[in-house]
């Protein structure tokens, strides 16, 4: 009711210890104790002669009853929610689908917040049984091109802002694209060592995506850094 939840927290304990858990084909007092409590239902209420017994039995009574019927509609919650994600998808030959980062490994000089969820799109090639996919990669993508249904999603030109094709490496591996960088800073650490570090402002994404970069992370990119230089040529390179 809002105003008692303190007053119930018991009764979810218990309920929840003792009901049946799928995962575990049992109750969690059963896991534990080898047994399952008696609780207030198991009470023979006509013998109990005391009032206030017989008040605080019928309490918890009531007060289970109906932590079970809340415990029970949140399972079917979750049970359709589940099974609305578990939809299965299916694709043609031909369509163009996004392919998930989570099994991709990205290496240089991108930040993490700009590693996108999906990239591509990458066109359909053949369906390999019943539940996987293989893609038309890029030629310079060493990694393998059949994909389980899990890992793709449709896509959908025009709807919603899905970032560029990165650049990829040899062996597979994501690498984004500096544009320019912006302007540095020289920080000063423990034992009075300084690094430098570049404002960088990364080929495809907007100003907010605008990231800070050590010296040390920069390596491959000399001629963006020659290309700042050449803009400040009062800033000492040391």
């Amino acid at each position: 009711m809002q105003d008692d939840w303190d007053e119930h927290l018991t009764a979810a304990e218990f309920a929840i210890n003792n009901a049946y858990q799928e995962s575990i084909k049992t109750t969690p007092f059963m896991l534990n104790y080898g047994q399952n409590p008696l609780t207030p239902a198991s009470l023979r209420i006509p013998r109990i002669q005391n009032p206030e017994a017989l008040t605080l039995s019928s309490t918890l009574q009531e007060r289970l009853a109906r932590a079970k019927k809340y415990m029970e509609a949140a399972q079917q919650r979750q049970r359709a929610y589940a099974d609305k994600g578990r939809r299965p998808l299916e694709f043609k030959i031909g369509d163009e689908v996004l392919l998930s980062t989570a099994n991709i490994s990205f290496k240089g000089i991108g930040a993490p917040k700009l590693m996108p969820r999906y990239i591509g799109p990458y066109r359909v090639v053949k369906k390999i049984g019943q539940a996987s996919y293989e893609l038309d990669l890029a030629a310079n993508m060493r990694i393998h091109d059949v994909f389980h249904v899990s890992l793709l999603k449709p896509y959908v030109p025009g709807r919603g802002v899905h970032p560029p094709p990165p650049q990829l490496t040899d062996d597979g591996q994501v690498e984004y694209e500096m544009e320019r960088i912006l302007q540095h800073e020289d920080r000063r650490y423990r034992g009075n060592k300084v690094r430098r570090w570049f404002y960088v402002h990364w080929k495809g994404y907007d100003r907010s995506h605008d990231t800070w970069e050590s010296e040390a992370d920069l390596t491959n990119c000399p001629d963006k850094l020659a290309e700042y230089w050449a803009r400040i040529p009062a800033n000492p390179r040391s």
